[in-house]
Formats: structure tokens, C-alpha cells, sequence
């Protein structure tokens, strides 16, 4: 969050680069500035609880790729296409289409990561967004890790659901917004003004981590937005006030062309722009809230509904450690959501170099249990793994996500020096 352009938003538009957009073009509807009002949509089915530990595998990613890459993830820097790298590699995998959108800004490459859900109405799109760059004095894992991290989770929800939503799904992630909010200005400058007409709304999620606030911040700004969101805190009897930011964030980049915005977050951290804010200044229980509740607003606004055969399928145990030439097991858990059972054929993605995986059986009759064998080779090299755990059955298809972790130089245990990423506890 770019707290000094509050005031300047309007002075925004001189400095966005006039280049045209490359790769994949995305639509939105024509004339002038619409209303801010949002039609009400009847939700069919409820989102997924979304597990904070893999909200948290993601923050501890971007913590990473901050200590290997200067201590930050800031325009310009490696750090930050690496950052961008890792959220495209997520969403490719999970079957979104993505386009990583590059814009120049002070003398510098920077990129927009966009992924959209290819199933249901184009022209009506409900976009969820976050800037993932920080400033250079810090790895910025509140400010913007969090808000990242948390859209790429519900993103990644949307894939293992097998979600068909009556609206079109967009997801963004945002370079230089604290520079002054270039790319998100980039991405919607370079629209048609038709395209911009398809979102229906945008949501935006900036510092949703900080790990000692009790209340949260929910954008004012569209009240049937804000409305969904306070439904769910208070389903939890969480409190919440009324805020604004504009010009602070990149929601500002999409309310000057009239489209109705929405989201949730807080400015309140100790650690803002500082070194600081590391892995240890968000808690897993902030996280899992801020999570859900965009879960639970986004499926909300797409109208989505269950398929007539549904199914669901579980991995466990999550997640399992190897010496490189060794092998780990785990069950998969197939259940019968709704109609008939029905044949689920297994695969995995994301595996390390020289790693398999092989399933006993290999396809199983939804509420059967399949065992799943990951073997790695003497040359595997050490690291952890989000390894994709797919089930293909005939009428809907789901993802489970397992941790594998391969010990070994680099892996396993942290270097000496680093701080362990204890999520919502202090380290020492």
C-alpha cells in the first residue's frame, strides 16, 4: 500500500506507459461511467474452507525468494520476477489461462500477472486482485505478501472446486503499486473501453496479514460489496469499519473508469515498509480469516452452483519430508458430494527433477481410497514442493496440493542465520 498518494490519484494517469498490452486480450461492456450498484446473486454453493497452511507455504515462498534475491521483491529487483514467476507457475498448473503483462516504468521491466478462470459469462467478469511488489527496504510479506498470497489461494480454491460460476472468475497481481500504482493503472488504461465494461466488479486486498488486529477494514465504497463481506464477519463474530484509501491502492485504477470496486484490509503495522516486514510480522489466524472471507465474497458475486456428479477428493497426510533416493506415501480420499459415483482417474504435477509418482490404484470409484507413492532420485534436488494431486472423473474434476519436501543442501533445515518462518508466533 502506497500511503502518499491518497491525494495525488488523479496525477496518476501522466506517468502510465502508453504501450500496448501483449499476450492474451481480456475483455469488459461500452459508454460512459456506470452505476456503482451490483445486483444481488443468489449463492448455490458454499466455498470451500481453505486451509491456512497453504496460504502460509505461500508467504513462506515469497520470504524465500526476498532472502535469496537482496532482502526484497521490489519493481525492478529479481526478487520480483521471481515473485511473479512463482504465482504464474501456480495458477498454470491449477488450469488458468495467464498472461504475464510487462510495462516499463523508470527505466525498469515490470509485470502484471492476470489469470482468468475459462468457464462462465465473458461479459460479465468479477475480477479479485492484489499488488505483489514491496519497497526495497524490506521483503513486504504484509504489505503485499498477504494480500498475494491470499488471492492466489482462493484463485487455486476455484481450480481443486472444478468451480463453473455463472460469471467469468479474473485474478490479478500488480506490479509497481507502490510506486504509484503503475501497473494496475497499465492494465486498465490499456483496456477497451468495452472491455472494461465486463467487470462487474473489482475486489482488492492489500495488508490483510497483520497479525494483532481484532477488527477489519471493508471498503465502503459499493454497499451490496461490503455487505458480503460484513455477513461473514459477522457469521464470526468479528468486528469491522467502513474505509475507503482511495488513491492508496489499486483499486484506485479501477473506480476512476466507474467500475464498482470492494475488499478488505488494514493499515495498521509497525512494520510497514520496514525490514521488518518478514514472515513473522503476519499470523496464520489473520490469514486464515482474510482468506476465507474473499473466498466467501467471490464465490458469492460469481453465482456458482454444484454439478449434478460431484465429488470431492483429500490428500493425507498434507505433506511428507525425503532424503533425495528415497520415497514417502500417502492415502487419497475420494467421497461422493452429489448423484452418482463416479470413475476418478489419478495424475500429479509440479514433482521435482528426477521424482515420480505412481497411484495403487491408479483410478478409483469416488468414495474409494487410492495410495500415493512419490519417489525421488539420488540426483532430486532439495527443496519444497507444492505437488498437484489431480483427480479426473467424468462429470467434474478436482486438485488436492501435497508439500514435498527434499532434504539435502538448500533443503530441509534453514541455513544458519535464517529465521524459521513459525507462522503466528515470534522466533527467536
Amino acid at each position: 500500500m502506497n500511503r502518499r498518494l491518497i491525494a495525488s490519484v488523479a496525477a496518476l494517469a501522466l506517468s502510465i506507459p502508453t504501450t500496448l498490452v501483449t499476450g492474451t486480450a481480456y475483455a469488459t461492456p461500452s459508454s460512459g461511467v456506470r452505476s456503482t450498484s451490483v445486483a444481488p446473486v443468489t449463492q448455490l454453493a458454499a466455498p470451500p474452507t481453505i486451509p491456512v497452511e497453504n496460504v502460509m507455504a505461500h508467504l513462506n515462498q515469497l520470504q524465500t525468494i526476498a532472502n535469496n534475491n537482496g532482502g526484497n521483491r521490489a519493481h525492478g529487483r529479481p526478487g520480483y520476477r521471481a515473485s511473479a514467476d512463482y504465482v504464474q507457475a501456480q495458477l498454470n498448473s491449477a488450469g488458468f489461462q495467464t498472461t504475464l503483462q510487462p510495462f516499463t516504468y523508470n527505466g525498469a521491466t515490470g509485470w502484471n500477472v492476470i489469470a482468468e478462470w475459462p468457464y462462465g459469462d465473458a461479459n460479465n467478469v468479477i475480477f479479485a486482485g492484489a499488488h505483489l511488489d514491496g519497497v526495497t527496504s524490506g521483503p513486504g510479506i504484509n504489505d503485499n505478501g498477504s494480500g498475494s498470497s491470499a488471492v492466489l489461494e482462493v484463485a487455486l480454491a476455484v481450480s481443486r472446486a472444478g468451480l463453473r460460476p455463472e460469471k467469468r472468475l479474473r485474478f490479478g497481481w500488480w506490479g509497481a503499486e507502490e510506486l504509484g500504482l503503475i501497473g494496475s493503472n497499465y492494465y486498465t488504461t490499456n483496456l477497451s473501453q468495452t472491455e472494461r465494461q465486463k467487470i462487474k466488479t473489482y475486489l482488492n486486498f492489500d495488508m490483510v496479514g497483520a497479525k494483532d488486529i481484532t477488527t477489519w477494514g471493508v471498503y465502503s465504497h459499493t454497499a451490496s460489496v461490503s455487505s458480503i463481506f460484513k455477513s461473514y464477519f459477522a457469521s464470526r463474530n468479528i468486528g469491522t469499519y467502513d474505509v475507503r484509501w482511495d488513491g492508496s491502492s489499486d483499486h484506485s485504477s479501477f473506480t476512476r473508469y466507474g467500475i464498482p470496486v470492494g475488499g478488505i484490509g488494514s493499515d495498521d503495522d509497525p512494520c510497514y515498509h520496514s525490514r521488518c516486514d518478514d514472515i513473522n510480522n503476519v499470523g496464520s489466524r489473520v490469514m486464515e480469516v482474510s482468506t476465507n472471507a474473499i473466498a466467501h465474497t467471490v464465490w458469492n458475486l460469481a453465482g456458482t452452483s454444484t454439478p449434478a456428479d460431484d465429488f470431492a477428493m483429500t490428500v493425507s497426510p498434507t505433506s511428507g519430508t525425503v532424503e533425495p533416493g528415497g520415497s514417502v506415501t500417502s492415502t487419497v480420499n475420494t467421497a461422493t458430494l452429489s448423484g452418482s459415483p463416479q470413475t476418478v482417474n489419478l495424475s500429479a504435477s509440479g514433482l521435482p527433477a528426477g521424482a515420480t509418482a505412481t497411484f495403487a490404484p491408479a483410478s478409483v470409484t469416488s468414495g474409494g481410497t487410492s495410495t500415493l507413492t512419490i519417489g525421488t532420485s539420488a540426483s532430486t534436488p532439495a527443496g519444497h514442493y507444492q505437488v498437484t494431486i489431480v483427480g479426473t472423473g467424468t462429470a467434474a474434476t478436482r486438485t488436492s496440493t501435497y508439500t514435498l519436501t527434499v532434504n539435502g543442501p538448500g533443503g530441509g533445515c534453514p541455513a544458519p542465520g535464517q529465521k524459521l518462518g513459525n507462522p503466528g508466533f515470534e522466533t527467536g
